[in-house]
């Protein structure tokens, strides 16, 4: 409704938990995008007496997965941390004890910064992955599946940022740093209409089960999002 009736959005700030100790320590001005990757290695099951006659698939994969993690893909750049690569779960779901299995699949996640793109570091990957399986002999085949939760982004600092850590040091009296560290969040669906940042309650406890916040620290939160407002439309 906004965009159709012609508005246009001058700034915004997301109000994730984005402190890190104490509450002002920290704003996130960017974040690193994030793509999920299915993996599955095909090679030829056989009965482990013969081996001469299969190629295991857990070999194969276990060969891969030292590919991609043996080696950093970054060092960071200027505003961001070094791309992390971290594989989350490796499935066989093989219950015989004398089988070596013929397929392998494993998942892996990798937060990139912004001297990649998510096509840009898929096909990075994927030729890591082609000489590894090459250098592994046989005929064992590698499919990949994709998923990108979103691009990395950064909103160099400037009016937003000050008038938001202006109202931090006057409200709660404490110097915010500048990050870019952290998951995705809604932040970047918005940085591509406005100049966007986050800044909210400490997030130590998120997604634990015990997740909480201070009573205090909510007030004052109030207090800085007031502050926030009245500057803005003052200006």
């Amino acid at each position: 409704v906004l965009f159709r009736s012609g508005e246009t959005i001058d700034a915004c700030v997301v109000g994730e938990p984005t402190s890190s100790k104490r509450f002002g320590d920290m704003m996130k001005i960017g974040r690193r995008g994030s793509m999920t990757v299915d993996m599955v290695v095909r090679g030829i099951q056989g009965h482990v007496a013969y081996p001469e006659r299969l190629d295991n698939a857990i070999h194969r994969l276990s060969g891969l997965i030292e590919a991609l993690v043996r080696e950093p893909i970054d060092k960071g750049s200027t505003h961001f941390q070094p791309t992390s690569l971290q594989f989350t779960t490796v499935d066989v779901g093989n219950k015989a004890t004398n089988i070596a299995p013929g397929m392998a699949k494993a998942r892996f996640n990798v937060r990139f910064n912004d001297l990649w793109t998510s096509k840009t570091l898929l096909a990075h990957l994927e030729a890591r992955l082609e000489r590894a399986n090459a250098a592994l002999g046989g005929n064992g085949t590698i499919e990949l599946s994709t998923e990108v939760s979103g691009e990395s982004f950064y909103t160099p600092p400037g009016p937003l940022s000050d008038l938001v850590a202006g109202a931090i040091r006057d409200v709660a009296g404490v110097e915010v740093e500048l990050s870019t560290t952290g998951g995705t969040s809604d932040a970047r669906f918005i940085r591509s209409y406005c100049p966007v940042l986050e800044f909210g309650l400490v997030g130590e406890t998120m997604h634990k089960v015990d997740e909480k916040s201070a009573v205090e620290d909510l007030r004052t939160l109030s207090r800085v999002y007031e502050t926030v407002l009245d500057r803005f439309f003052a200006a």
